[in-house]
């Protein structure tokens, strides 16, 4: 029993995981590269150096956009893309 329960404790925590990087992704494809590409994000003369940088340019993005975002929106975006682009 007990192990059933943690399996499920953790196929909840994977499930929600994919599900919150999904809807991250479409706010991308829907709020980022409609205004720029990719290649913000990893070319050799990006603007962001480091995770402070990149925080602060999401927020002057969601400024851009109306503060469309909450900063748990700003926050779960910054991490995503650190994961996928940056690595910082």
């Amino acid at each position: 029993m007990k192990l059933t329960l943690s399996l499920f404790v953790l196929l909840l925590i994977f499930s929600t995981q994919a599900t919150a990087n999904k809807t991250i992704e479409g706010l991308i494809d829907k709020q980022c590269t409609s205004c720029h590409g990719n290649e913000i994000y990893t070319g050799a003369n990006r603007k962001v150096k480091n995770l402070v940088q990149l925080e602060k340019q999401l927020h002057r993005c969601n400024h851009v956009i109306g503060n469309q975002m909450d900063m748990n929106t700003v926050t779960q975006l910054m991490n995503y893309l650190n994961k996928k682009y940056y690595k910082f």
